[in-house]
C-alpha cells in the first residue's frame, strides 16, 4: 500500500520538521527514533501487482520461515458472472472462498473493490481463481500485496522490570482471563512497504479501541497518521491466541482519533461470517493501588497477560493539552502492547496502555520504571464532549455520558 503523488511528497516534507520535535517525550530527545512511538515492526510489505492468468492459476504467495500469510485481492467486474476465489493453504486445503457475494450489499449492489483474505497459517498460501465466461467483461483476479508475520520481530523496548518479562501465555490461566482474552486483538497495519503490530480491544460489536500512535511509523507528521490510505489496510485479529482459527475485521473508518489522549476509536467488520462479537465492558473509575491486568500482544506474539497494580491514579499524558490523562502501573510490556486494555478484578477496560519506562538521552530506564496507560475516563469525556461521538460513548458505556464536574470536565 503506497501513498500516492504530491500527497506523499507533502507527509514525508512534514515529517522533516514535525519529528525533529518529537513533543511529550521527556529527556528521549537523544533516544532512537523508535522511542517517539513505539510498535511492533514486523519488516516489509510484499507489493506483487500481478493479474492471475489460467497460465499461473493456482497463484503461490508466501515467504519462508513465516508464521502466516495473509492477501489483498482486487477484483474487477465483480457481477459479470459466477466466480469464486479459494485460498488454500500450503497442503491445498481450503481456508477461504471469497464469491461476488463479499462486493454485494443488501440491495444486490456490486462494487468492484480490494479485499484481505483471512490468515493462512505456514509459509505458503495460495490463490486459486475459479473462472467465468462474460466475454469482455470477465472477472479479474489481482494480488496486489501480502503480509507475511515473520517468526521474529523487531524493536524491542524492555519495559519489562527484570530481565525476563513476566508474562504468560493467556490460555494456561484461569477461565475468567481467557474470557477477557475474547475482546484483544492483535491489529496490523502498514503503510508504503512497511507494516507493524500493536494491540487493542473490541469496546462495542463494530467498535475496536487502540492507540492513536499505531496508526502510522516516525516517517510520517501528525496529519499522516490514520490517513485513510492506512485504514484501508488495517487488519485485526481477535484470535492469534495459539490457534488456526481466524476471527478477523477489517477497519472501514475512523470514528475519532486524539493524539493528546492517545487513542483511536476504529469502526469495523468482519472478513468472514463470525457472528455477533462480544465487546469487553468499560469501566471510568480507577483507584489507587487497585489490581491490573494487561491482556496484549507483546512483539506481535500470542495473547499474553501481564499482573500488576496502580502505581499513580492520576498521571500527566505525554502531550501538552493531555492534562492527567495516564496512570502508571509496572505491568510489564514490550513493543506491540500499544493499545492493550486494562483490566480491573472485574474484568472491565479501565486503561488503554500506551507508554514505557521513561528513557535518558542514552536510552536507559530512568529510576522510576513505571509503565503508562491512559485512563479509560479521559477517552470517555472526550467522546461524550461532542455531540456526533456522544453516542459512541454511551454505547462502549451501556449507559449515559457522565455529567461533567469541577474535578473532571468534559474535554
Amino acid at each position: 500500500m503506497q501513498l500516492r503523488g504530491s500527497l506523499k511528497n507533502v507527509l514525508f516534507v512534514s515529517a522533516l520538521v514535525i519529528i525533529s520535535a518529537a513533543e511529550g517525550l521527556p529527556q528521549q530527545q537523544g533516544c532512537a527514533d523508535r522511542t517517539r512511538r513505539p510498535a511492533t515492526e514486523l519488516g516489509m510489505l510484499f507489493q506483487v501487482g500481478q493479474t492471475i492468468t489460467p497460465l499461473e492459476n493456482p497463484h503461490p504467495v508466501g515467504q519462508n520461515n513465516a508464521r502466516y500469510i495473509r492477501v489483498r485481492l482486487k477484483i474487477t467486474n465483480v457481477a459479470s458472472c459466477d466466480w469464486s476465489v479459494t485460498l488454500r493453504d500450503r497442503e491445498y486445503r481450503v481456508v477461504q472462498t471469497i464469491t461476488r457475494d463479499d462486493f454485494c450489499d443488501q440491495n444486490g449492489k456490486c462494487i468492484d473493490g480490494s479485499i484481505w483474505t483471512t490468515r493462512v497459517d505456514g509459509a505458503k498460501a495460495f490463490v486459486d481463481f475459479h473462472r467465468c465466461d462474460a466475454g469482455a467483461l470477465s472477472p479479474s483476479v489481482k494480488v496486489e500485496e501480502y503480509v507475511a508475520m515473520p517468526q521474529n520481530v523487531s524493536n524491542p523496548f524492555y519495559s519489562i522490570q527484570q530481565s525476563v518479562p513476566n508474562w504468560s501465555p493467556l490460555y494456561v490461566k484461569e477461565n475468567k482471563f481467557r474470557r477477557w482474552g475474547d475482546y484483544v486483538g492483535l491489529m496490523i497495519a502498514s503503510w508504503d512497504r512497511q507494516y507493524w503490530s500493536c494491540s487493542g480491544v473490541l469496546v462495542a460489536d463494530n467498535l475496536f479501541l487502540t492507540n492513536w500512535h499505531c496508526g502510522g511509523i516516525n516517517e510520517l507528521p501528525d496529519e499522516g497518521y490514520w490517513h485513510p490510505l492506512i485504514v484501508n489496510d488495517v487488519i485485526i485479529d481477535l484470535s492469534w491466541d495459539d490457534d488456526k482459527i481466524s476471527r478477523d475485521y477489517v477497519a472501514t473508518r475512523v470514528v475519532d482519533r486524539s493524539p493528546e489522549f492517545d487513542f483511536a476509536l476504529l469502526e469495523i467488520k468482519p472478513i468472514t461470517s463470525l457472528g455477533k462479537a462480544r465487546p469487553a465492558p468499560v469501566n471510568i473509575s480507577l483507584a489507587a493501588n487497585e489490581d491490573l491486568w494487561i491482556i496484549h500482544h507483546p512483539l506481535a506474539e500470542q495473547k499474553r497477560l501481564s499482573a500488576c497494580a496502580v502505581v499513580r491514579a492520576s498521571n500527566p499524558g505525554w502531550r501538552p493539552g493531555s492534562g492527567d490523562s495516564d496512570f502508571t502501573h509496572q505491568c510489564d510490556t514490550e513493543g506491540g502492547s500499544s493499545g492493550a486494555p486494562v483490566f480491573n478484578s472485574r474484568g472491565e477496560v479501565v486503561g488503554l496502555h500506551h507508554r514505557g519506562f521513561d528513557l535518558d538521552p542514552n536510552c536507559q530506564p530512568l529510576s522510576t520504571r513505571v509503565n503508562k496507560a491512559v485512563r479509560m475516563e479521559a477517552i470517555i469525556n472526550h467522546l461524550c464532549a461532542s455531540d456526533e461521538n456522544r453516542p459512541y460513548a454511551e454505547k462502549i458505556l451501556r449507559r449515559s455520558c457522565p455529567a461533567p464536574t469541577a474535578a473532571n470536565p468534559l474535554q
